[in-house]
C-alpha cells in the first residue's frame, strides 16, 4: 500500500509497535522507525473529509482548525490533511492494544497519488469537493480492509506517533 522513499529507512529492520510503546525517553523522540502495521480503524473526525483539513503554519509548525468564516491563508500558512489511525501489527494482533498514529500530510507526500490536494476540500466548486471527498473515503476504506498492510516511517513527536514525510501511499 505504501512506499518509503528514504533508502536508509526502507532497508532498516522493522520495529514492532510494542517496542515503540516501551520507548519513553526524550532522546529517542527524533528517531524514525520503519514499521509495518494494519489499520484497524480511523477516528470519527477523520472519516469526515472536510474535518480532516487543517491550517498549517510553516514558520511556527503550528496546526489550527479552519475558521468558519472565509478567511484567506496567511503568508506562511497552507492547508494540510490530518488523519488519526488506530493501528495494530504482528506484536499486538491478538491483544486489545491499538496504537494511535497520526498522518499529517504537510508536504503533500503521503496522499500525493490520489490526485486531490488539501485545498480541494476547502476551496473550489461543490463538484470538486465531492470528488476529493470520494477519493479520500475510498483510500480510507481500502486501508481498513482485512490483510492490508502499511509500511511507514514513524517518529514520536510530542508524545504522539506521526507518519514521516518519507512515506507515501500508492494507488492501485
Amino acid at each position: 500500500m505504501t512506499t518509503i522513499e528514504d533508502n536508509k529507512l526502507a532497508w532498516s529492520p522493522i520495529t514492532p509497535l510494542a517496542n515503540l510503546l516501551k520507548e519513553e525517553s526524550k532522546e529517542q523522540e527524533k528517531d524514525v522507525h520503519r514499521v509495518r502495521f494494519s489499520v484497524a480503524g480511523v477516528s470519527q473526525e477523520s472519516q469526515t473529509p472536510s474535518k480532516c483539513v487543517k491550517v498549517y503554519d510553516t514558520k511556527s509548525n503550528a496546526i489550527r482548525e479552519i475558521s468558519p468564516k472565509k478567511e484567506s491563508l496567511g503568508k506562511n500558512e497552507k492547508y494540510v490533511l490530518c488523519l488519526t489511525l488506530f493501528v495494530k501489527d504482528f506484536s499486538n494482533m491478538l491483544t486489545n492494544q491499538f496504537l494511535v498514529v497520526n498522518v499529517i500530510d504537510k508536504d503533500e507526500t503521503f496522499f500525493k497519488d490520489i490526485g486531490s490536494k488539501p485545498a480541494d476540500f476547502v476551496t473550489g466548486t461543490k463538484a470538486s469537493k465531492t470528488k476529493a471527498a470520494e477519493k479520500l473515503t475510498a483510500v480510507l476504506d481500502t486501508l481498513t480492509k482485512f490483510n492490508v498492510w502499511v509500511e511507514a516511517g514513524v517518529a514520536r513527536q510530542n508524545d504522539h506517533f506521526v507518519v514521516t514525510d518519507s512515506t507515501h501511499l500508492k494507488v492501485f
